[in-house]
């Protein structure tokens, strides 16, 4: 029952899958997310984005903003409704990215592999996770370095 619940999790918050290898006498391809999952995907990138680049430019944005009198009662509120509807977009977009990613049978496959390799990691699953072509961040790690211990 776990495993199920940590399947699902990975699924909506998992790394996104650029392409499935060779399997027997299946020829590999490039992943295909369906309609759902690529506009939810686009739009989880484009959010993200758009974040990034308001934190580093927040100094000149918070300037902009006292000038034209966001700093106050009136302002603050149109503002938290601005971020509440933004949050709200980023949110059913990362729903919708993963029911699309739910019914994909392909993804499905992808996501059971990576979480038994995960929780189980030993030869047998990492082969078995090498047939797909992943985002990185998402590679369970292999080794750890403790730089406390090293001292001593």
């Amino acid at each position: 029952m776990a495993e199920v619940a940590s399947t699902t999790a990975w699924t909506f918050y998992g790394p996104r899958l650029l392409r499935i290898m060779r399997r027997g006498d299946i020829q590999g391809h490039v992943y295909q997310p369906n309609f759902l999952e690529s506009l939810s995907d686009r739009i989880v990138h484009v959010l993200r984005t758009a974040f990034g680049a308001t934190y580093w430019c927040s100094p000149v944005v918070a300037v902009m903003m006292y000038r034209r009198g966001y700093f106050n009662v009136e302002g603050v509120q149109s503002l938290s409704k601005m971020a509440l509807s933004l949050f709200a977009v980023y949110a059913l977009a990362f729903f919708f990215r993963g029911v699309g990613r739910l019914s994909n049978a392909d993804y499905r496959m992808f996501i059971g592999t990576f979480v038994q390799a995960r929780n189980n990691p030993c030869v047998r699953t990492r082969e078995e996770l090498a047939k797909y072509d992943f985002e990185f961040w998402g590679w369970p790690v292999d080794f750890k370095w403790d730089s406390a211990g090293a001292d001593g």
